[in-house]
């Protein structure tokens, strides 16, 4: 679908612009992609071969390593050679390797990667044209809207993030959403700090926040969906959930104030009359989806769609993330 067609100029992502396209330039000047990389050589052999065949030229292609155990990182360095210049670093997050990677890259635009992600051959291309074409510097990021699940089937934990993609997508292109910018012009991202490190959700929003705050714009590449591994089954899901809880900045005093309100729950519970294990279960549950702006995204979507299927996929996969979450984030206590 064209951009012109749904681009909105108000709500929360009017920040979506296009720059002219009569201002086009015909330099096409050197394209850094850094790829944040831990301990998963196989996709990371898949991102880069597609990454490698980008029509867009002229591009560097930069791993950074993240802290991988040794035998990984041996194996990542035979998967570079030829093809990508790696950076090793000790273990900070994939915002910390994001940034090493740009201090090191030497290209006037960041592309910044996945390691488990596949990417059409107009990728690059497509998302740095609004920097490149933009003449007055006010450009200094770009994005796409549009991605696709890996090697897609029809299991619950695939079902869920196909959903996802698409609630989310939506909410773009209706201006309810922003989304993260994966293109930045190198001096602004390098003069701005790059992404906060402390932040292991949402470095990325943040990051737009801050382009827009300073009265840049984020540029708008087009549709060229790329394709994401994803957890193929609800127990894969929670597990994933489950590391990123782990290494969360979950604060004790969320973690209480949750522990009364399920207590508070389910005291009302039975005094209504219903046993205890029954109303914890379903108050938390109910709780816990309520508070969750995901979960309300996903089900408004399906709700418009007229998917029953969706909402029971949507809810099942939110419940696990969220117990998943929680659960790394307590243990870890």
């Amino acid at each position: 679908m064209p951009f012109s067609s749904w681009v909105t100029t108000t709500g929360r992502g009017a920040f979506l612009k296009r720059s002219d396209p009569s201002h086009a330039t015909s330099d096409q000047g050197l394209v850094s992609v850094i790829v944040p990389h831990y301990n998963d050589v196989q996709s990371l052999g898949l991102s880069l071969r597609s990454l490698q065949a980008q029509r867009y030229r002229p591009i560097e292609i930069i791993v950074v390593d993240d802290g991988s155990a040794e035998p990984v990182y041996v194996a990542a360095a035979q998967c570079c050679e030829g093809v990508a210049q790696l950076v090793r670093m000790s273990h900070g997050g994939p915002a910390a390797a994001r940034n090493r990677g740009a201090s090191v890259a030497n290209g006037r635009i960041l592309v910044f990667c996945e390691a488990d992600a596949v990417y059409p051959p107009d990728y690059v291309g497509s998302i740095v044209a609004p920097i490149e074409r933009c003449q007055d510097g006010t450009v200094v990021a770009a994005s796409n809207v549009g991605r696709r699940v890996l090697e897609e089937t029809s299991t619950w934990g695939h079902r869920y993030a196909h959903v996802l993609y698409a609630a989310v997508d939506d909410a773009i292109r209706r201006g309810l959403r922003r989304t993260g910018a994966w293109a930045y012009d190198t001096r602004w991202f390098l003069a701005s700090g790059g992404y906060r490190e402390d932040l292991l959700v949402g470095e990325d929003i943040d990051l737009v926040e801050r382009v827009v705050e300073s009265g840049l714009k984020v540029g708008y590449g087009g549709d060229v969906p790329f394709e994401h591994r994803e957890p193929a089954s609800l127990r894969n899901l929670f597990r994933r959930a489950y590391r990123s809880g782990v290494t969360s900045r979950f604060r004790r005093p969320l973690l209480v104030f949750l522990i009364l309100a399920v207590v508070l729950l389910v005291g009302a519970w039975r005094v209504a009359g219903f046993g205890p294990t029954v109303g914890c279960t379903v108050l938390a549950m109910a709780v816990a989806m309520l508070a969750d702006p995901t979960w309300r995204l996903v089900i408004g979507f399906s709700t418009r769609s007229g998917s029953i299927g969706d909402m029971a996929v949507a809810t099942a996969g939110r419940l696990v993330w969220i117990a998943g979450y929680v659960s790394g984030a307590v243990i870890k206590r």
